[in-house]
């Protein structure tokens, strides 16, 4: 089982995008090395691909805040390598991230914990942490 960083935060959005195409900020917040985030897009847009889906990457900068609501990202992802959140036990998803929602249940912005991923990696080496 090979797990992307990215595909289980994109994974609910593809009935409504699919045979679209959506833009997707990912904010290195952690500062990863590049061939880590690379490669984790790579697993996304593998998978989306498969379902007719397209993901335009883009690293974060001005068009997050954009006034222009057509110049911003469909998705903001924010890559941290540490931070953990309480978890029920070692492989519990929760601890991987979370998802962000407005008062009227949308969201757009999810933060993944890299640190919690490498651990659940180091557990089942069969998956990677990217």
């Amino acid at each position: 089982m090979k797990s992307g960083l990215l595909i289980s935060v994109l994974f609910s959005t593809t009935v409504a995008f699919a045979g679209e195409r959506m833009s997707v900020a990912v904010c290195n917040i952690g500062d990863l090395p590049a061939t880590v985030i690379e490669h984790a897009e790579a697993e996304a847009t593998y998978v989306f691909q498969s379902m007719g889906v397209e993901i335009q990457w883009t690293s974060c900068g001005a068009e997050v805040d954009a006034a222009d609501a057509r110049m911003r990202p469909d998705f903001i992802v924010r890559v941290r390598v540490g931070g953990h959140i309480a978890k029920a036990g070692p492989t519990s998803l929760e601890a991987m991230g979370r998802a962000f929602m407005n008062v009227d249940g949308a969201g757009n912005m999810a933060d993944v914990y890299y640190g919690a991923i490498q651990e659940l990696s180091h557990l089942y080496p069969v998956a990677g942490a990217d």
